[in-house]
């Protein structure tokens, strides 16, 4: 999967947002190489999107992780996420029937 990358004790998302949206929303993948698409329910202005998008990976990934962080992608709709202490295979477990089944909203 191109969207999800292990890196030491780490797991790296790569996101493809569209701000100001209606709710926050994950609408499936995106391009090549593949990204998770979502939606936010947040204006691209002060940081407010990108401030959306870590309240809805802290929610969807039940605060189970040491931390969620913007890595790539500041002030651009191509992200990078970074989460702490994580394994693959645990985040591909919560995130992957949200991709199938799209349109999750938290």
């Amino acid at each position: 999967m191109n969207w999800i990358e292990q890196n030491q004790n780490n797991v790296i998302i790569r996101l493809k947002v569209q701000p100001r949206a209606r709710e926050t929303i994950i609408i499936g993948l995106h391009g090549d190489p593949a990204r998770i698409k979502i939606k936010l329910a947040a204006p691209p202005v002060d940081g407010k999107a990108n401030e959306e998008l870590l309240r809805f990976f802290k929610v969807l990934l039940k605060g189970s992780f040491q931390k969620v962080e913007l890595l790539r992608g500041e002030k651009s709709s191509l992200k990078d996420l970074l989460i702490a202490g994580a394994d693959r295979d645990q985040i591909e477990s919560i995130l992957e029937p949200l991709i199938k089944n799209s349109t999750q909203s938290l």
